[in-house]
């Protein structure tokens, strides 16, 4: 795959590191027969980071704080029930500056789900994880329609699959703070696009995003990846689900100790016996 800016602003530095800079960024994935937004990534105003989800077509699924136990060996299955609430929302994923990590929908539920997690200033590392099923749910990109005039305000960003009809695509982020990534990438980096390797010798391509010159996010680096893996859910063509909230590396790599994580999945298809099981956090339905 390769990234492609539809109305992206360079910005360049001395250093040598290119980035994109936006408020907003809009993610579109183009198959060539799909052309789907499927996120935004925000830089607020006064520091957070938010990741919101509004185009995909169904709204009924789980929010979960899920619990990792410690000294887990082999493969497992975590419970998301059990620290999980139903919604019929689509849920805004929220980062604050001091690390608190929470789902939420102004308006439309409450804000339960969520956890302390470390600031993003020491973040350095995984910050995110999708994965996107069915294409054709999710609303199309019509460059014609969309406000394409002020890319600081909102730049797309665009990963352009080889394959025209992808089982589901995964969406994977890192943040860095500048000198940080400076200090991980060797050479002078000719971006906002480059490639990096992983452990397993893996190329991957990656899009890196940043907050406008003077935004209290300036030195913060957004890193997207985008590949395509195996279905993740068989009793649905489409799916959208998120992974986040993490804890530092020292607690997230040490078995002895216990993680967590927040995560949601839609679409569920029986909301009603999902609310009646484990409560929901939507303002009307208070079934808990």
């Amino acid at each position: 795959m390769k990234w492609n800016t539809i109305n992206g602003k360079l910005y360049i530095r001395q250093d040598g590191l290119s980035t994109l800079q936006a408020k907003k960024y809009i993610l579109v994935i183009n198959t060539g027969r799909y052309r789907s937004k499927v996120m935004q990534i925000i830089f607020h105003r006064e520091g957070s980071i938010f990741i919101t989800f509004p185009y995909f077509s169904r709204s009924e699924g789980i929010v979960s704080l899920v619990t990792v136990p410690p000294n887990l060996k082999g493969p497992v299955n975590l419970s998301v029930l059990e620290g999980g609430k139903a919604t019929s929302h689509l849920v805004k994923y929220s980062y604050h500056p001091d690390g608190k990590a929470q789902f939420s929908q102004d308006g439309k539920i409450y804000t339960q789900i969520r956890k302390q997690c470390p600031s993003i200033n020491e973040i350095e590392g995984p910050f995110f994880t999708a994965r996107i099923q069915g294409l054709s749910f999710y609303e199309q990109f019509i460059p014609e329609k969309e406000t394409l005039q002020k890319p600081i305000e909102r730049t797309y960003v665009e990963a352009i699959l080889e394959k025209s009809l992808p089982s589901t695509v995964k969406i994977s982020s890192l943040i860095y703070q500048r000198d940080a990534l400076r200090e991980n990438i060797k050479g002078r980096m000719i971006g906002p696009t480059t490639k990096t390797r992983d452990r397993f010798n893996k190329i991957y391509e990656i899009c890196v995003c940043s907050a406008p010159s003077g935004h209290i996010s300036e030195n913060i680096n957004i890193l997207l990846t985008c590949e395509i893996v195996p279905r993740v859910d068989n009793a649905n063509e489409a799916h959208l689900s998120f992974m986040g909230g993490y804890d530092n590396k020292s607690v997230v790599l040490d078995i002895t100790k216990e993680t967590s994580f927040l995560f949601f999945a839609y679409p569920h298809n029986n909301i009603d016996e999902l609310i009646q099981k484990i409560g929901t956090v939507d303002f009307r339905k208070s079934y808990i």
